[in-house]
């Protein structure tokens, strides 16, 4: 996310050219160059920040040549839909000054392009097609080269397009639509997705990081894994099966990939907004028990002191709710209550005496 944010710097030196934030960059940092010429050494932070993530800006923009002074002949994507580095890769690596720019390349009318040797046949012809390419973009000294963001419809950058670009591919996260659609504390939303994405600090990932703990679950011998803590632990267990006793629930999720491709498909006994919403309540007071009994050394005094923090969280969120949403998780929170206002665990009396 912080890389997204700092292309938007970018995308704000091609849009704002004029401003006088720009200026004191230009007059310290450009002289007399474009942004991707200008010099790193001995600049400040921010800068060399840029410069690391320039790339980053190549994916999604796209150049419409004016005097063709910031743009690059063969690195950016303007005469054709890529760059015509990939498109012409054999002139590409014949060309003597890879990085020039596209006035550069554009010389009393003519379309000029050093290379460093002659041209076979094959290149010539290519160069040939090239050159009928550029003939069809006249270059306007009097107006600047603009960009457009091809990875959102309007054409104008956003941080969402491009996190949304490097994490999927370009396509929308399911999962982290639901998340963050979700009506729930800012905090619990960041903890579901650290969750989803393998991210919470669990004694396995520990242990890859160099934790020099054992890195097993504090109630039992087995590796501490998002799967273990929510869904394989005792406490989780016991936490699902209350909830299967109570609602009579056929089906029970068994690790998040199954939630994912069960309730929160629209499989589940409810709307998949309250499955998410419940899964949350639930899965964070696993998470804050967790975190006591391992650094504290906390205990809960009954395993049902889970439900009854679980039920807590809810009660507390359900104020960020639509009012049928909260009507909705109130009913299913009084179910809750009063199922377990009755359950009383089975005790078997320990005796010395054995039947034959």
């Amino acid at each position: 996310m912080n890389d997204c944010l700092l292309v938007k710097w970018i995308w704000k030196i091609f849009q704002e050219p004029d401003t006088l934030w720009f200026r004191i960059l230009k007059a310290k940092y450009l002289d007399g160059c474009s942004f991707f010429s200008s010099k790193v050494k001995g600049s400040s932070q921010f800068w060399q920040g840029l410069h690391k993530i320039k790339h980053l800006f190549k994916w999604g923009a796209a150049f419409k040549v004016g005097n063709g002074d910031n743009c690059r002949f063969w690195e950016d994507c303007w005469l054709l839909n890529v760059p015509l580095k990939i498109a012409y890769v054999d002139l590409y690596k014949m060309a003597r000054e890879p990085y020039v720019s596209v006035a550069d390349c554009f010389d009393g009318g003519e379309w000029f392009v050093d290379f460093k040797r002659p041209l076979s046949v094959s290149e010539f012809g290519n160069w040939n097609i090239l050159l009928n390419h550029l003939q069809t973009v006249p270059l306007n000294v009097d107006s600047r080269d603009s960009v457009r963001w091809v990875l959102d419809q309007k054409g104008l950058f956003n941080t969402k397009s491009l996190y949304r670009f490097l994490s999927n591919g370009g396509f929308p996260n399911r999962m982290a639509g639901y998340i963050w659609k979700c009506k729930i504390p800012l905090k619990i939303k960041f903890f579901l997705w650290q969750m989803f994405n393998n991210k919470l600090p669990v004694g396995g990932s520990l242990i890859k990081r160099g934790w020099k703990g054992s890195g097993k679950c504090i109630l039992s011998d087995e590796l501490e894994t998002v799967d273990h803590i929510f869904f394989h632990c005792f406490l989780a267990r016991l936490c699902w099966n209350f909830l299967r006793e109570i609602f009579n629930w056929d089906f029970m999720p068994k690790s998040l990939k199954s939630l994912s491709e069960t309730w929160l498909w629209g499989k589940g006994p409810l709307p998949k907004r309250l499955v998410m919403f419940i899964f949350a309540g639930f899965s964070w007071a696993l998470w804050t028990t967790r975190n006591k009994m391992a650094i504290e050394h906390k205990f809960p005094k009954s395993p049902s002191d889970i439900m009854y923090l679980a039920l807590s969280y809810l009660q507390k969120w359900a104020v960020l709710l639509k009012e049928e949403d909260r009507e909705h998780m109130e009913a299913v929170r009084r179910v809750i209550m009063d199922w377990m206002k009755m359950f009383k665990p089975n005790a078997i009396p320990i005796s010395d005496v054995m039947e034959i």
